[in-house]
């Protein structure tokens, strides 16, 4: 190591020789500086953050750091505190866990403080993490969220009691595209004829209404399809469609119900099955 001239640096506890020795790397952490990893996730899903550091005696310390993602769709942030020296990588991996796009949303940063109270500085790295897309630097992707294709789930919803409308609530931190809906209806024998319409709302105020094909008389047991392009087949008497508009985008807390005219109390709604792709929302 070489010295410097008294006084240049006075808290500097460590030195190098400045002649002829490249860094490397071009990222040097202090012991007041951390590595923030910070996420969005809509799966518990095993992940590990892995990082290596240099250090002034030339050690290279290897930091490996495993925890499970929470579920709540919410920024979560952890910080790990690093030796000091020259960071060499990091990166954000899958661990044990099969994860599709969509389903975690990661940045890597780097901050000043402790892992407790701190100040991020900069973003290293981020993006959607995947089975083949890890999150690192150097040379990691800097996404944008949300972007490109999400996380495509087919759902089977709440089976209301009989009486009862369907009504599916988009849940916090995400953004949904749906493509499909569908659900059957068996009425009572109560007379008058059902107008099952499906609506989209912001979680009071209603923002589409789709009417259905035909209605449906009592005694019956009907299929609804809600789909987003096609035509009115004749001659299905089971089916009845709903012409969902295209695209789609449902925010937090926005629902998916029905609106059944002249529904009766002993009017079912089955379980809805719909299609959808998930993004984590910004």
């Amino acid at each position: 190591m070489g010295q410097d001239r008294p006084g240049r640096y006075p808290n500097r506890e460590i030195d190098f020789a400045r002649a002829g020795v490249g860094p490397p790397s071009s990222l040097y952490v202090t012991r007041e500086e951390l590595l923030l990893v910070r996420y969005k996730a809509l799966a518990a899903k095993g992940i590990s953050f892995r990082a290596r550091v240099l250090t002034p005696d030339g050690v290279v310390v290897p930091i490996d750091q495993q925890f499970t993602t929470s579920t709540t769709g919410t920024i979560v942030t952890q910080g790990y505190q690093l030796p000091e020296g020259f960071l060499l990588s990091a990166a954000i991996i899958p661990v044990g866990s099969s994860i599709d796009r969509g389903q975690i949303y990661v940045q890597l940063g780097l901050a000043v403080g402790n892992p407790t109270t701190f100040t991020q500085v900069m973003v290293l790295s981020q993006g959607y993490l995947t089975d083949s897309a890890t999150v690192s630097w150097p040379g990691g992707l800097e996404d944008v969220t949300p972007s490109g294709y999400g996380f495509l789930r087919s759902v089977t919803g709440t089976d209301p009691a009989a009486g009862v409308e369907i009504s599916e609530t988009i849940g916090t931190g995400r953004q949904t595209v749906l493509y499909a809906f569908r659900a059957t209806l068996v009425t009572d024998a109560t007379v008058p004829a059902r107008t099952a319409q499906l609506v989209i709302d912001d979680g009071a105020t209603p923002l589409i209404v789709i009417q259905p094909s035909a209605t449906q008389a009592a005694s019956l047991t009907r299929a609804y399809g809600g789909v987003q392009s096609g035509a009115v087949v004749a001659g299905l008497a089971t089916e009845i469609t709903w012409l969902i508009p295209s695209p789609v985008r449902l925010r937090n807390t926005w629902r998916i119900r029905t609106l059944t005219d002249q529904l009766a109390v002993g009017d079912n709604w089955g379980a809805p099955q719909y299609f959808i792709e998930e993004l984590l929302a910004p």
